[in-house]
C-alpha cells in the first residue's frame, strides 16, 4: 500500500510537472505575439507620422504656392495700383493713403457716411469674412442731384462749411434722395465678394455685425476727366479737403511715359493735355488782363513767356497769379 501510494504521488507530481512546463511555453508564445504586435503597430505608427508630415508637407507647399500666386495675382489690392493699366502706378507722389489698402473690422451698426474717394477715384473693397455689410450708392452722373440734396436737408450745417459734404461725416437716409428722384442702388456684401464704386459715386453703409475688409483706390484711363474735375471742385469749395498729388503732374509723367504706355492710356492722356493747355492758355490770358507781362518759373527763374514784367505789375500779378 505505501509503493502504491508513493506511485501515486510520483504521477501527480508529473502531471504538475508537466501541466506547468505547458503553462510556460503558452506564456512564451503569448509574449511573442504581444512582441509581435507591438511592432507592428510602431510600425504603423511611423507610417501614420510620415503620413501625417507627408501631408503637412504638402499643405504647407500648397500655402506656400498659394501665398506666391496671392503676392502676384493682380486681384490683390496690394498690388492693383502698381499694374501699368491703373494710372495711380505712374504718380510720382506719395499718395500711400490711396493706394496702399486700408484694413477695417466693423461691428454691428458700424457705418460710413455718404462720401465720395479722394480725387473722385475708383474704389475695391474686399471682404474677409464675418457678417454682411449693406452698400448704398449714387451714380457719378447723379452726384450734382445728389449733393443738391444733402444741401437742402443739411442747409445750416452745408452753410456754415460748403466743404462737410466731402468729409465722410454725414448721412442723409437714401430714402430722401430716392424721392428726389435720385437714382440709389443697394446691395449685401457678403465675405468673399468684392464691391467697386467707379468715379464721384457717392457711397455709404454699415455692418450687419463684426466683419474684416480690405480697401484700396484705383484709378483707369478713363478716370481722367474725373480727376481733373475733381481738383476744380475741391479748388473752389470752401473747406473742401486737399487733394493727394498734383493731378497736373500725373499728366505731365504720363506723357513722359507716352513711348511705353498703351494706345488706349495714351488717346485719355492727350485728350486731358489738350484741355490742361487750354486752361493753361485761359489764365495766363486773364494774368495778362490783370497787367502781367512775362511768366517766370518759381525753381528756376526762367521765363515761361515772353515780354518783361513791370515793377509794379510783377508785385500785383504774382499775387494775382498765384490765386489763380
Amino acid at each position: 500500500g505505501g509503493g502504491s501510494g508513493g506511485g501515486g504521488g510520483a504521477r501527480k507530481g508529473a502531471k504538475k510537472g508537466g501541466g506547468g512546463a505547458a503553462a510556460t511555453a503558452l506564456t512564451e508564445k503569448e509574449l511573442r505575439a504581444l512582441e509581435r504586435e507591438k511592432e507592428r503597430r510602431e510600425k504603423e505608427k511611423e507610417r501614420e507620422k510620415e503620413r501625417r508630415e507627408a501631408e503637412r508637407a504638402k499643405e504647407v507647399e500648397r500655402q506656400l504656392g498659394l501665398a506666391r500666386k496671392y503676392a502676384t495675382v493682380g486681384w490683390n489690392l496690394g498690388n492693383l495700383c502698381r499694374l501699368d493699366r491703373c494710372v495711380l502706378a505712374h504718380c510720382n507722389d506719395n499718395v500711400s493713403g490711396m493706394v496702399v489698402p486700408w484694413l477695417y473690422v466693423g461691428m454691428l451698426f458700424a457705418s460710413f457716411c455718404w462720401h465720395v474717394e479722394d480725387h473722385f477715384a475708383h474704389s475695391i473693397n474686399y471682404m474677409h469674412w464675418g457678417a454682411p455689410k449693406t452698400w448704398y450708392g449714387v451714380p457719378g452722373d447723379q452726384a450734382d442731384a445728389f449733393e443738391g440734396v444733402m444741401r437742402e436737408q443739411l442747409a445750416e450745417l452745408i452753410e456754415s462749411e460748403a466743404g462737410l459734404m466731402y468729409k465722410m461725416v454725414t448721412m442723409v437716409p437714401p430714402g430722401e434722395a430716392v424721392r428726389a428722384g435720385v437714382r440709389v442702388c443697394r446691395l449685401l456684401q457678403k465675405p468673399g465678394t468684392f464691391v467697386v464704386t467707379w468715379p464721384r459715386a457717392y457711397h455709404a453703409g454699415f455692418s450687419h455685425g463684426v466683419n474684416c475688409a480690405e480697401s484700396s483706390n484705383f484709378a483707369t484711363p478713363d478716370w481722367l476727366p474725373w480727376g481733373r474735375q475733381s481738383v476744380e471742385i475741391f479748388r473752389t469749395t470752401r473747406g473742401a479737403r486737399l487733394p493727394c498729388f498734383t493731378h497736373e503732374l500725373l499728366l505731365t509723367t504720363l506723357a513722359r511715359k507716352a513711348a511705353t504706355l498703351s494706345a488706349h492710356i495714351s488717346s485719355w492722356v492727350e485728350s486731358e493735355l489738350r484741355s490742361l493747355v487750354r486752361e493753361e492758355e485761359r489764365l495766363h490770358a486773364a494774368l495778362r488782363e490783370r497787367g502781367v507781362a512775362a511768366l517766370v518759373d518759381a525753381a528756376s527763374g526762367a521765363p515761361l513767356d515772353a515780354g518783361a514784367v513791370g515793377e509794379e505789375g510783377g508785385e500785383e500779378g504774382g499775387e494775382e497769379g498765384g490765386e489763380e
